[in-house]
């Protein structure tokens, strides 16, 4: 699958060599943006899974 380009790997996370808090929350409109976590990132990832799957089953009952 992942030759023919039908299943894309998720991306890997390397692991930091410090930990860095969090000191201010941006919205992004102003100031600087903030790097996103890991946890969104995987939240991220799940969505995009599921909106798939959610894809794939409306188009297969479409067909029926």
């Amino acid at each position: 699958m992942l030759k023919q380009g039908i299943y894309i790997k998720p991306p890997t996370l390397s692991l930091p060599d410090k930990v860095n808090f969090v000191k201010r929350q941006h919205l992004g409109l102003m100031g600087d943006v903030r790097p996103l976590t890991s946890i969104e990132i995987t939240h991220l990832i799940k969505n995009v899974e599921t909106n798939t799957i959610g894809k794939e089953l409306i188009t297969g009952f479409a067909h029926s």
